[in-house]
């Protein structure tokens, strides 16, 4: 178990949006907990992810458990590849309690992350490759630093990337967001 730090214990949910989207993402306190306590902070420390499980609103994503990192992913200080048949029974799973998988995420050992091409590549084919109803999967990147601001949000479909920048408190200021029919 990694420590806890003191702004870790004071996280409080993050909300990730984009205007073109007409939905946001709000990962819950829990959530921005365990990516904060998987950041590289060290100078040999591993890439590592997981994937993001939430419910549906009319207007966002819920975020409300994070996997990961896992035993048998592979990692190094610049790459993280999944375990997918763990992924695929953390879906099953987590789909019998309610919660649906709505993207993924991982860490960069850089203070301010950006995607690499293979992490856009992977978004894309994912969302190409799954069974599924939603408009976008979401991807997050977990830097250095300790402030969620500063991580990488987007959403991704089989051939865009919509980048999404940290939201002010308060109300949601998007309509609709509706899995595809």
């Amino acid at each position: 178990m990694l420590p806890v730090t003191n702004a870790m214990r004071a996280t409080n949910s993050v909300r990730f949006g984009s205007k073109s989207l007409n939905w946001d993402v709000l990962i819950e306190p829990n959530v921005v907990q365990h990516l904060m306590a998987h950041r590289q902070l060290g100078n040999t420390s591993p890439e590592v992810g997981g994937q993001l499980f939430g419910t549906f609103e009319k207007d966002r994503v819920r975020v409300i458990l994070a996997t990961g990192p896992r035993d048998a992913d592979r990692k190094s200080r610049f790459s993280f590849f999944p375990n997918r048949n763990k992924e695929n029974a953390e879906i099953k799973k987590s789909f019998e309690t309610g919660l649906h998988y709505v993207g993924d995420w991982h860490t960069h050992p850089e203070r301010k992350p950006s995607p690499s091409s293979t992490d856009l590549e992977s978004m894309k084919d994912c969302f190409r490759k799954s069974k599924h109803q939603m408009s976008h999967f979401v991807m997050v990147i977990v830097g250095e630093d300790e402030s969620p601001g500063h991580w990488w949000a987007s959403a991704h479909d089989a051939k865009t990337v919509v980048r999404m920048k940290p939201q002010i408190a308060g109300p949601s200021r998007y309509p609709q967001i509706a899995p595809k029919a």
